[in-house]
């Protein structure tokens, strides 16, 4: 409690802003993601700040569904993309996909991402 007196703005409104979710999709983006780990601690992070934006009406669903796949490296994004194009059908281009069905499809082309990051080398 004490140390919290230290750090105006720690707790209420303003724990995240957007700027921190922005900053977490840039970082994120020099790092791979070739391991579950990864994965689950990126979106951990994601879902934490995002969660509590979303909550306080500082972020729309339509803008956290966009910048979760901004977090991925190019290749990876690229991937992906094209994976849930394949077997999403239905879904519009101009919509983002939902981040459940994204995290959920990653399992399935993981190794697809990590041969791909092998031969063409990360371009970060």
């Amino acid at each position: 409690a004490a140390v919290k007196i230290l750090y105006p703005g720690c707790e209420g409104n303003h724990c995240f802003t957007h700027t921190d979710l922005e900053n977490l999709c840039a970082e994120q983006v020099c790092v791979l993601m070739t391991l579950q780990e990864e994965l689950g601690q990126y979106y951990c992070k994601f879902f934490k700040i995002s969660r509590h934006l979303i909550m306080k009406k500082k972020l729309a669903n339509l803008e956290h569904n966009h910048l979760f796949l901004d977090g991925f490296h190019t290749t990876t994004k690229t991937t992906i993309m094209q994976w849930l194009e394949i077997k999403l059908t239905n879904h519009h281009p101009d919509d983002p996909y939902d981040i459940k069905k994204v995290y959920c499809h990653i399992p399935y082309i993981r190794s697809k991402i990590r041969s791909i990051l092998l031969l063409s080398g990360p371009q970060i």
